[in-house]
């Protein structure tokens, strides 16, 4: 439950986090490219399209939601 009188901020207030999810993803295609060098352009390719990667919530390697968004979730649609 949020309590206003324990918090300086909001939960409207929007946070800016890294996308852990997609950042895990690049770790497990960078321990791949380790043994398997042919990994390698797939991962300059995903980070390139997760560089650029824009819209309301998603700023290449960063997500913008509310601090109740990432605290109590939130729904994502299908693209």
């Amino acid at each position: 439950m949020f309590r206003p009188d324990l918090s300086d901020a909001s939960p409207s207030a929007h946070v800016c986090v890294p996308n852990l999810a997609l950042l895990g993803v690049l770790e497990l295609l960078h321990a791949r490219a380790a043994t398997s060098p042919a990994v390698q352009p797939l991962i300059d390719v995903v980070v390139g399209v997760l560089a650029g990667w824009r819209d309301e919530h998603v700023d290449g390697l960063f997500v913008r939601r509310t601090a109740e968004e990432l605290i109590w979730g939130y729904e994502v649609g299908v693209v």
